[in-house]
């Protein structure tokens, strides 16, 4: 009981350890799992700000540039009463729009946001507008550099453009560019995250988005961001535009005062995790169910094993108490002749088996020392000549042997093959048994032979006064009488010739049927035998007749009871003309040879001729006799010869084929030549 408690414990203990550690790498996955994906994302957030900061810095730097390449226009050369020449400007002004994309318009603009030269007509006739003291704080700086205005809503297109300005002298040249195309420029290319780049002042003001915000110009998006966190690194942070929580990446860019930052909502990060969460879940709850099921499956299959032990226990107990309670002596061997059980009868029968008999012991060791034990003054050539001899026995599965054990005890032994090969051999004390069989086997044949004798005595009682009245009849007969007595003396003949056959046939039966039967073998000439039966037959066949054939190879002589053959083939040949109508039965007798120096003598009976088709009901013979009342004496003759053909080896056989020939053969072994060797009659039962 301890143990398997024990094992029950062992088994949930360590179902629960699998269970803990299947836990714990779970979570180390879902976390592994989060903070890879907030690695990823960082390391996206970074490498875009580094992409925009380059696309933005080659913008600007080019827009300088391009600025600064109109310093011509403001040199005396270029300028006369501090106005420069219009045509000249205009045109050196609309080459340099065509040199880039970005750009709509270059135009020289006074401190006072005149315009003075531009590059398209439109600007020239209707003006820039500029956010408040953008003008003149470009043209205020001490050292020239490009300014960047807030954006603003052009009046001439009516979209939001940015104006970058650049001090040339008393002028300023600025450049109009459309916020839809510095945004474009920093809209990433090749992925899908939802990430918003945002390009503002330090201290927060927006100035484009990309996706665009719908924020009104120059408003403040977020707080400003601290010097430390505009080092291009990723941090979870306030998105830029919304204020969710977002992976912010940010950079100085190379005109100060201008901060480009990247922001993607940690919202996606999470639900990219969840997914992964939910799949670790779901393969983390299905190794935790098949752990469990494992676990609950060993349970009741170690709970089975211990009933099934538990079972196996009690029977092999009820097995021990039934094998001591059995009388017999018991042997069980398996299939390679070892020992496998016995019971204490088998030890009180040869006690001194006791110090060898153990489980696994060949038999062969038994035998050898009960001979020895049984024959002790005998050598060992002939202690082992007998062991062989009960070795030769057994594994010839000699079903039943007796054995004397002691002067007053014998031993009957019955082995009997397992299915799987063993064998069971059970001894049983017949010592007693064997006297009283004796005595019994000596009052059986003492009855049957007082049995035989009073029906011998009854049949001379009946067939004295039978034999008296046949021969008076004859008498009778014999004197000159009218028509209807001789009938009655003639139908009182018959009936006591019936007494006398019916007498005949009991007394044979009781005779063959007993174990005292004796046959009386003679030399006879099968030939002559048949054709004294037929004839004897025809005695009472009125006006029908036998059609007697021999095969000329019949033998000219047998041996065997003739008596009885003769009465058994008078028996047969008469039943089958008193039960057919028809005239004329063919009786045709054959043998066949065996090798042991016997022969099968056949004699067949069938209809022949034109009877053949008259005759329907010898068709049916078989029906004909086993429709017989066994109370008729047709009945008993024809059963003394199914019993004498059995008891001289042979039996009765229908032939029920279609044709129209039918036949009824009996079959008799009888011996071709005398074999005194046999030691008495072939065929004999008693």
């Amino acid at each position: 009981m301890r143990s398997r408690r024990w094992i029950f414990f062992s088994l949930w203990g360590v179902a629960l350890a699998f269970l803990v550690i299947v836990w714990i790498i779970s979570a180390s996955l879902m976390e592994r799992g989060r903070s890879d994906a907030i690695e990823h994302y960082k390391t996206r957030a970074t490498l875009t700000a580094g992409s925009a900061e380059t696309i933005v810095n080659r913008t600007f730097l080019a827009m300088d540039v391009l600025l600064a390449g109109l310093e011509d226009l403001a040199q005396p050369g270029g300028v006369e009463n501090g106005v420069p020449d219009a045509k000249r400007s205009q045109s050196v002004l609309v080459n340099a729009v065509r040199r880039t994309l970005f750009v709509r318009d270059i135009a020289l603009v006074s401190r006072d946001g005149t315009v003075v030269a531009a590059a398209l007509p439109t600007t020239m006739r209707t003006g820039l507008e500029f956010p408040n003291g953008f003008v003149e704080t470009t043209l205020d700086q001490e050292t020239p550099s490009l300014s960047v205005s807030q954006p603003i809503e052009s009046f001439t297109s009516r979209e939001m453009v940015l104006y970058f300005a650049r001090p040339l002298g008393t002028l300023a040249a600025v450049a109009v560019v459309p916020l839809r195309q510095l945004a474009n420029a920093l809209s990433p290319t090749g992925t899908a995250e939802p990430l918003t780049i945002t390009l503002e002042r330090d201290d927060g003001q927006l100035i484009v988005s990309e996706p665009p915000s719908g924020f009104p110009a120059a408003q403040r998006v977020a707080q400003p961001l601290q010097p430390e966190h505009r080092d291009g690194n990723a941090r979870i942070a306030r998105g830029r535009i919304d204020g969710a929580p977002s992976l912010v990446a940010a950079r100085d860019l190379l005109h100060a005062g201008l901060v480009l930052a990247v922001s993607i909502p940690v919202s996606p990060v999470d639900a990219r995790w969840h997914e992964d969460r939910a799949l670790v879940l779901s393969v983390s709850a299905v190794l935790g169910i098949v752990i469990l099921t494992t676990a609950a499956v060993t349970h009741w299959y170690i709970r089975r094993l211990e009933l099934a032990r538990q079972a196996i226990q009690d029977n092999k107990d009820w097995l021990d108490q039934a094998l001591a309670s059995i009388r017999d002596g018991l042997l069980l061997c398996d299939s390679k002749d070892r020992v496998v059980a016995w019971n204490r009868r088998y030890v009180e029968f040869f006690p001194y088996l006791a110090p060898v008999l153990r489980p696994g012991v060949h038999y062969d060791l038994l035998a050898r020392t009960a001979m020895r034990a049984m024959q002790p003054r005998s050598t060992d050539t002939e202690v082992e000549v007998a062991v062989q001899r009960r070795l030769a026995d057994r594994r010839g599965r000699r079903v039943e042997s007796e054995y004397q054990i002691r002067p007053d005890l014998h031993v009957h032994i019955t082995e009997t093959e397992t299915p799987s090969g063993g064998v069971v051999s059970v001894y049983r004390d017949t010592t007693r048994s064997e006297r009283e069989l004796a005595r019994c086997r000596e009052a059986v044949r003492a009855a049957e032979e007082a049995h035989m004798q009073s029906i011998a005595t009854l049949c001379r009682q009946i067939c004295e006064p039978a034999n008296t009245a046949l021969g008076m009849m004859q008498l009778v007969l014999r004197a000159s009488m009218d028509d209807a007595t001789r009938r009655y003396a003639s139908w009182a003949g018959d009936a006591s010739r019936q007494v006398l056959a019916t007498v005949s046939n009991v007394l044979d039966m009781s005779r063959l049927t007993s174990d005292v039967t004796q046959f009386d073998f003679e030399s006879f000439v099968p030939r002559a035998l048949i054709e004294d039966v037929a004839s004897r037959a025809l005695d009472a066949a009125d006006g029908r007749r036998f059609s007697v054939h021999f095969s000329p190879e019949l033998p000219q002589a047998l041996w065997g009871d003739a008596r009885r053959l003769r009465h058994a083939l008078f028996n047969l040949l008469k039943v089958a003309i008193e039960r057919s109508s028809c005239r004329t039965i063919e009786v045709r007798a054959d043998h066949e040879s065996r090798g042991d120096g016997q022969a099968v003598l056949r004699v067949d009976l069938g209809v022949a001729g034109a009877d053949a088709t008259n005759c329907p009901e010898f068709h049916s013979l078989r029906e004909v006799f086993q429709r017989l009342d066994p109370s008729e004496p047709a009945a008993l003759a024809l059963g003394l010869t199914r019993k004498v053909a059995e008891l001289t080896g042979g039996g009765l056989f229908f032939d029920d084929s279609p044709s129209p020939r039918v036949s009824f053969k009996a079959v008799f072994t009888t011996v071709s030549e005398l074999q005194v060797t046999l030691g008495g009659p072939i065929g004999a039962s008693g």
